[in-house]
């Protein structure tokens, strides 16, 4: 499983890197034809950055859930409840909870 995992994120960077240089190169071509200037082409790009991150996001997470995966938020929320039930174990047996 986590060699699938693998291979679909790096098929999705993958994706993501040739989108944005196609996506540069339609408004760099629309740049020099007059249809849009600097500073629109720069809005532009930002704003499908950001939405592109976004969606991206939700896809990783989508692929994470489905391979039963735990998410970094997942893992530190169990790692704080293991220190939390170390340390209300130790409280209870009187023995030094462990680092």
């Amino acid at each position: 499983m986590p060699d699938l995992a693998k291979r679909l994120l790096l098929a999705g960077a993958g994706l993501v890197f040739f989108t944005a240089d196609k996506m540069r190169e339609t408004i760099d071509e629309l740049v020099k034809r007059g249809e849009l200037t600097e500073q629109e082409a720069r809005e532009t790009i930002e704003e499908i950055s950001r939405n592109w991150e976004a969606k991206m996001e939700e896809l990783i997470s989508k692929i994470l859930t489905r391979l039963n995966l735990p998410s970094r938020k997942e893992l530190e929320e169990l790692k704080e409840r293991v220190k939390n039930l170390e340390h209300s174990l130790a409280k209870t047996t009187d023995a030094p909870p462990q680092a």
